[in-house]
């Protein structure tokens, strides 16, 4: 029994030495496979090789956050694992390969919609994607391209890599019709209302057109390019209808003070920017009627003299006329006395009263009424029509459009339709 115990003895004396130094064991890689989450967070699977004569084998990971690491050895039974700085050391005693299972976060960045995944590999991986994923780029070329369960992988030679990819791709397509649809309604909607969009309108023709083309994104952009021209183009029509509204107001009230010294200027630039208004020319027209504006408050009264001269010829003019029928009277005989007709009383429209009830009224609408109160608060249909070059049916809906407002009513004269503001809007 003694002789036993010293052969163990001297034995485990020889052999202590030797265990010492080949108690660490560098291993070889096998086989990568990244499974990505659509959260950006990364399970791996990482295959080696080990010497199973060793006690304990390092295993350098890939991330520098690890969670869950499991090791097992070929036959699936788990090993016993200590992390360090840039891995971890397995104890690997009698174990040829190791399979490294643990999930990592930091291999994946995130730019908006894109995601980015690094890692350098010293084998060839496999990297399989979430579900949904588009890869958007690649930093190098891959080895093989599939799907599999429905999920989308690309194995990668090994080195440093880079893979560029979108979870949840929108649908484009239907993004771009949708765009598309928006701008063709509101476009439609305001040309409706005499709103000139030409602009806005080739707009949306050249969107439609790379719709036709598959070319969706670039479609989109253009059809949202579109409305917010139009947009900008209502808003530029708004400002110039309130500027010629203000000119309209500035040279009635200087011709209803006698002001009429240089009005005729601010009357014309008054007409160019209604032009202007007609054609879609509104920042031109705005100008314009600014212009108009300013010309009509510093229109002034003729002078006196002139005044003066022209009060002499009415003067003259009455008492020629008396002297005349003075004379010729009594050749003409006796006539019966008629009963002296009724006093012309003018009438004057109240527009503050119509504008403020009705604040939706269309600048053609608000014309038509400043051309009623010109003459005396009434016209003929055909009169109007004349008047601003309209056709018979435009005409009629825009009399229809202000008779349904309660601003004016018609009445028929022989085959005439005399239309006349309500007395409600006149100045007492």
């Amino acid at each position: 029994m003694r002789k036993i115990l010293l052969f163990v003895g001297l034995l485990t004396l020889f052999l202590l030495p030797a265990m010492a130094v080949s108690a660490q064991n560098e291993v070889t890689p096998l086989s990568l496979d990244l499974t990505v989450y659509s959260d950006g967070n990364v399970k791996i699977v990482y295959y080696v090789e080990s010497d199973p004569t060793k006690v304990r084998a390092d295993v350098d990971l890939f991330g520098s956050v690890y969670s869950t690491v499991v090791v097992r050895d070929e036959e699936g039974n788990p090993l016993a694992s200590t992390q360090r700085p840039s891995g971890i050391t397995v104890d690997s005693l009698g174990a040829t390969e190791l399979t490294v299972t643990y999930y990592t976060a930091s291999l994946t960045t995130k730019e908006g919609l894109l995601w980015i995944l690094n890692v350098t590999t010293p084998v060839s991986s496999t990297i399989t994607l979430p579900v949904g994923a588009a890869i958007f780029d690649l930093s190098h070329v891959p080895v093989d391209l599939g799907t599999v369960g429905g999920l989308q992988y690309v194995k990668m030679p090994a080195g440093d890599l880079s893979i560029y990819y979108i979870v949840g791709l929108p649908n484009v397509q239907q993004e771009a019709q949708t765009a598309i649809q928006d701008a063709k309604t509101y476009i439609e909607d305001k040309e409706a209302t005499g709103i000139v969009l030409e602009g806005a309108r080739d707009q949306l023709e050249a969107a439609q057109s790379l719709y036709q083309q598959q070319i969706y994104v670039d479609a989109k952009e253009a059809a949202v390019d579109a409305k917010q021209l139009a947009i900008s183009t209502v808003s530029a029509a708004d400002s110039a209808s309130t500027k010629i509204s203000l000119a309209a107001d500035a040279v009635q009230r200087a011709q209803s003070e006698g002001r009429t010294s240089g009005l005729s200027e601010a009357e014309a630039e008054l007409q160019s920017a209604r032009q202007l208004y007609q054609v879609g020319s509104y920042p031109e027209a705005e100008m314009t009627a600014i212009g108009a504006a300013q010309l009509a408050t510093a229109a002034k009264a003729p002078d006196n003299i002139m005044l003066y001269v022209g009060v002499v010829i009415l003067v003259a003019a009455a008492a020629g006329g008396y002297v005349y029928l003075k004379r010729v009277r009594p050749s003409l005989g006796q006539t019966t006395p008629q009963a002296p007709a009724a006093p012309f009383t003018p009438v004057e429209v109240d527009f503050a009263m119509i504008f403020e009830k009705h604040e939706d009224l269309r600048l053609e609408d608000k014309e038509v009424l400043r051309y009623l109160a010109e003459n005396n608060g009434e016209a003929f249909a055909s009169e109007i029509r004349d008047r601003f070059d309209l056709p018979r049916s435009t005409a009629w809906r825009l009399i229809r459009r202000l008779i349904r407002e309660d601003i004016v009513e018609e009445t028929k004269i022989g085959n005439q339709s005399l239309i006349r503001v309500m007395k409600k809007y006149h100045k007492a």
